[in-house]
This record gives structure tokens, sequence and C-alpha cells, in this order.
């Protein structure tokens, strides 16, 4: 009828009505949680990378002093010198034939028997065309180094490797030389970072409330 048309519907409730405290307080978390999104990937994605990139940069400029240094020791001494720097190195050292074959493990008792040649950081030491790095991206900087990061069959941890080959007085290559070292150090200075902001948050979440 028409009287019901505009009779009022008295069975609806209005919207409660949010306090302006918690109005504040959920901007606040709002825009707490927008800034942490970025930080966090920038943590755990570009600064993981970036000290990537360090560690391969200062372990490539290890390979070329041995180098430099190994330019004008004679053929049958080189192994030897090789070996003294291995003992004293905080990396992983392998040194192996233009081949791929291992020369030299300093990590381990019993030689290796396992060809390398066909390991990325290898390919890229060695100026293959197409080689590209395992596990990371392109970086610049990186001229004439071969680098990788995969799981260590040997050892068993995730690995960062970088290789160059290795030259003679006469620009001859004769071997390339290869450090390794575990990536866990690395994770532990961005868990350490995610950790510290996580509590941070906490601790500016329970702030405002």
């Amino acid at each position: 009828t028409p009287a019901a048309i505009y009779e009022p519907r008295k069975h609806l409730h209005p919207a409660p009505r949010i306090p302006l405290p918690v109005k504040l307080l959920l901007s606040y978390l709002g825009v707490l949680l927008l800034g942490a999104g970025p930080t966090f990937f920038y943590i755990r994605v570009v600064l993981q990378g970036d000290l990537l990139r360090e560690s391969s940069l200062r372990m490539s400029s290890q390979i070329q002093k041995v180098a430099e240094s190994l330019r004008s020791v004679p053929d049958d001494e080189r192994l030897q010198v090789l070996r003294k720097f291995g003992e004293i190195s905080t990396h992983r050292l392998t040194y192996m034939s233009l081949a791929g074959d291992v020369l030299l493990e300093n990590s381990v008792l019993l030689p290796l028997t396992i060809n390398h040649a066909s390991r990325s950081e290898v390919r890229m030491a060695m100026a293959e065309p197409a080689s590209k790095p395992e596990g990371l991206p392109v970086w610049t900087g990186l001229h004439g180094t071969g680098y990788a990061r995969r799981h260590s069959e040997t050892t068993g941890f995730e690995t960062l490797y970088v290789a160059r080959q290795m030259v003679d007085a006469k620009n001859q290559p004769y071997g390339v030389l290869r450090l390794a070292t575990s990536v866990d150090s690395i994770e532990a200075v961005t868990s350490g970072t995610m950790r510290f902001l996580l509590n941070a948050m906490a601790v500016a979440a329970s702030v405002a409330i």
C-alpha cells in the first residue's frame, strides 16, 4: 500500500561510528605496514645482492693479486706456492687446469676427481660465449671474472664461487683459480637486520597502542 511504501524501516540500524583514537591507530599501523614492505624487500633482495657483489669483488681482487705474484714463478713451483696460499686463505681454494681438472683443493683431504669445466663460473672465467652466472644476476665491474651461487656438493652449504683465469709472464693461460665462501655469513647480516626491523615495528605498534 502507499502507506507501507513510506513507512520507515525500523529494523535497519546505523553503522557504528569508529572512535577517533581508533581511526588514528589504524592509520598509524597502515602507514607502518606500507613503509615496512619496501624496506623488507630492500633488505632481503637488494642489500643481500649488494653484499654478494662486494664479496665477489673482494675475492676477484684476491685472485688477481695471487695471479700477479705467480706470473714470474716457474711452472714446476706454482702448485707449491698455491698450496701455501691455500693454507692461509680464509676461503676455499680450488686450482684447476684449463681442461677443468682439479689440481689443488685446500678444503678436502682426498683429491677431487670431478671435472669442473662445465661449472658456470669456470666457463665465464674462460670467456666462453653465452656463459652466464648461475644463481646470480650479471654484475658490472667483474670483467674477466666468473662467479656463481649454488649448493656445494663438496661441503653441503650454499656457496658463492669466484674464478679467474691465470696467465704467465707471456700472457699465456695455464689454469683457473677459484675461491669459494659460504653465504651463511651474508644471510646472517640480512636476517639480523630483518629481526631488528621486526622488533622495532613491534615496539612502535606497542607504543601506539
